[in-house]
């Protein structure tokens, strides 16, 4: 455990071609899930991912983080565009994701579907 986290602290990927960034994210003082993006190292493009606890569904922490997450990537990084995979069965990442104007740029797959959001205008 305590190698992983090493590796995840650098904030790099092994091979040095992506930025592995993560946060927790927290209610008061309780952690209900986490955020992460994996940024292309030319900062065009960040991979983004999120689990929130079964509890907090629908409280809205979960599409306030990844706004922040976004506003991060935006902002500090200036990332061009925000890609996601999801479980085309996870409705409700799918409607999170729609909500913060994410669209769908891939449904080929029977599993899985690509959506993605420019970040800059």
């Amino acid at each position: 455990m305590r190698e992983r986290y090493r590796r995840l602290e650098k904030r790099r990927s092994p091979d040095g071609t992506a930025l592995w960034l993560n946060w927790a994210v927290v209610s008061g003082v309780t952690a209900v899930g986490f955020v992460q993006a994996t940024v292309a190292v030319d900062l065009s493009e960040a991979e983004i991912a999120y689990v929130i606890g079964m509890p907090f569904w629908s409280s809205g922490i979960g599409t306030e983080a990844v706004r922040l997450l976004l506003e991060f990537l935006r902002e500090q990084l200036h990332i061009r565009n925000a890609v996601a995979t999801v479980d085309n069965r996870n409705v409700r990442s799918l409607r999170l994701l729609r909500r913060l104007g994410f669209l769908t740029t891939d449904d080929s797959d029977p599993e899985n579907v690509r959506l993605a959001l420019p970040l800059v205008s």
